[in-house]
């Protein structure tokens, strides 16, 4: 019994020492030979695009939103893994089975990862890639999402999409891993929601390249729709009014006409805005074109842009619409009330140079009411030579002119009022009394853009000025705007009286369902490339019903 114990014990020992012998050898004398092996296992982390959230009306109707395509694509990522005459092999693979000869510039001048070879690829195509998966890594076929819109009268709210470019990588190097990001419009306002999360696969990968092991496993996760206050159905109603109504007036005059429409709820929720001529947006294998959406006038007149969204990046002479502007400034300075009346008889001097009114006869005696529903010329320049430029423009910002309107989408225009010091510093003259008259009834150097004059319409209807949005989930954002109520019912009456007999009296015949108010203008514009006829611009701006306001509706023609 003693001598099995001993003979037992003796294995044990052995045993022990063995292990620890291996122990030591691994860590002490073999572990160099380990760590270069260790060293050709590396990781390699596979990104994926999630699908990109929709663009939604205020009933939840698409307005933007996604299709499935298969793609035969090259992932930049793996490729630049690749040895020299392993990028050659791919290149020549590429070339010669997708006829594509630019391939260094597909390569050097691209910035997304995915690089689309062929979208839609037939049955043959496939096999071509699949057949040589093995040898030609970074090579992928795959199912991708491709954006569609809702056509021209969403073009410049939607906006679109394309690859990432250049600075949208260098701003954020995570854009190189989608498939798209927002250029214009909503789609760029709200990309970072839109585009959802990006999908993430850790791999432990061998020394021949060959994944070991699944380190991390994180699933794309889909973009945040945006559901907005468009209508779509008036939207469409609007922007093919505004389109045959263009097409029309450019036909008979021989040379473009465009112009944009805004409805806006005075809280300023946009219910459509729509510019024309407009477009429509196409994805292509490796980015987007456009296709414009005009008529056979404007083609040929290239420099009238179907890309200009004339809503809000448009600035023209507000006309006599402004004269809703200095009615309001000249109120409250004092210069006149209810009672003040000043005679019109065609024609106003400042100095010996004559400023004439479009009516040449005359409107006779005037209260601030009638000669803002008759739209008296007479009357305003009066106003603009005793208030002074400083004024105007004072009031002309209370009531949101002279700046951004703050809208949830890129590019908008600032306007401009000026001022004496701007004349002096960008024109090199002196402002003068001619310049206050001229301005006071909307022409010389005052611009504004139709979005700016819908704010302005809201302001004197409600007594608040909103910054207007098309995001459903942002809240109404009114300041009260630091003008005596009594003073706006004064410029309200006289809009209301526009509509009622003064130079709006038409809408009164076609409206029906609502009580309106509103101010129609007339802008002198001189020849120019767009204009060879030397053709006037024109407004409407109201809002309805009278009683309680609701909307705001702004129409300009260009």
């Amino acid at each position: 019994m003693g001598h099995r114990f001993v003979v037992l014990l003796f294995i044990v020992f052995l045993t022990f020492s063995w292990s620890i012998y291996n122990l030591i050898k691994i860590n002490i004398f073999s572990y160099g030979i380990f760590k270069r092996k260790l060293e050709y296992y590396t990781t390699f982390e596979v990104y994926t695009s999630p699908e990109r959230g929709n663009i939604l009306d205020r009933n939840g109707e698409v307005l933007s939103f996604n299709t499935e395509e298969t793609r035969i694509v090259l992932h930049k990522s793996k490729y630049n893994l690749l040895t020299n005459d392993q990028q050659k092999f791919v290149k020549n693979f590429i070339q010669s089975r997708f006829k594509i000869n630019d391939f260094d510039d597909l390569i050097n001048k691209n910035y997304s990862d995915k690089i689309v070879i062929k979208s839609n690829p037939n049955f043959s195509d496939i096999c071509l890639v699949m057949e040589d998966l093995m040898y030609v890594y970074g090579v992928d076929v795959m199912v991708d999402y491709k954006r569609q819109y809702s056509g021209p009268a969403f073009a410049f709210t939607n906006g679109f999409v394309d690859i990432p470019y250049k600075e949208d990588v260098e701003k954020n190097k995570d854009l190189f891993y989608y498939s798209s990001v927002g250029k214009d419009g909503l789609e760029l306002v709200y990309d970072k929601e839109l585009r959802g999360k990006l999908g993430k696969e850790k791999y432990l990968m061998d020394p021949l390249g060959q994944p070991v092991k699944v380190l991390q496993q994180t699933p794309p996760e889909r973009g945040k729709d945006v559901n907005t206050t468009i209508d779509k159905k008036i939207t469409l109603f609007s922007y093919k009014q505004l389109k045959d109504l263009c097409d029309s007036l450019s036909l008979k005059n021989g040379q473009p006409v465009g112009g944009s429409v805004i409805l806006m709820k005075v809280n300023g929720e946009i219910i459509t805005l729509v510019s024309y001529p407009s477009f429509y947006v196409y994805s292509t294998t490796n980015g987007i074109y456009f296709k414009p959406d005009g008529n056979e006038v404007m083609k040929k007149f290239p420099d009238f842009s179907y890309l200009y969204n004339r809503a809000l990046r448009g600035e023209y002479p507000a006309a006599s619409t402004f004269k809703i502007i200095t009615s309001v400034a000249a109120l409250e300075e004092g210069i006149i009330n209810e009672n003040t009346h000043i005679y019109c008889p065609g024609v106003f001097f400042v100095g010996s140079h004559p400023f004439y009114c479009f009516n040449k006869y005359g409107h006779g005696s005037l209260d601030v009411i009638h000669a803002l529903a008759v739209s008296c010329d007479v009357f305003y320049y009066f106003l603009g030579y005793k208030l002074g430029i400083e004024k105007i423009k004072k009031y002309a910002e209370i009531l949101g002119l002279n700046k951004p309107t703050g809208i949830d989408l890129p590019f908008e225009s600032s306007g401009l009022i000026p001022s004496h010091a701007w004349k002096e510093r960008y024109m090199r003259e002196e402002w003068t009394k001619g310049d206050d008259v001229n301005i006071a009834i909307g022409q010389g150097l005052g611009l504004v853009t139709p979005l700016q004059m819908a704010v302005v319409v809201a302001s004197v209807a409600t007594g608040f000025r909103p910054i207007p949005f098309i995001n459903k989930n942002r809240k109404p954002v009114l300041q009260k705007i630091a003008v005596k109520e009594k003073n706006l019912l004064l410029v309200r009456k006289g809009m209301e009286e526009a509509i009622n007999m003064g130079t709006a009296a038409v809408i009164k015949s076609i409206v029906k369902k609502y009580k309106v108010a509103g101010k129609t203008g007339t802008a002198e514009v001189p020849v120019n490339s767009n204009n060879p006829k030397g053709l006037n611009n024109t407004w409407f701006v109201g809002y309805f019903g009278v009683d309680k306001p609701e909307y705001v509706i702004v129409v300009s023609l260009e």
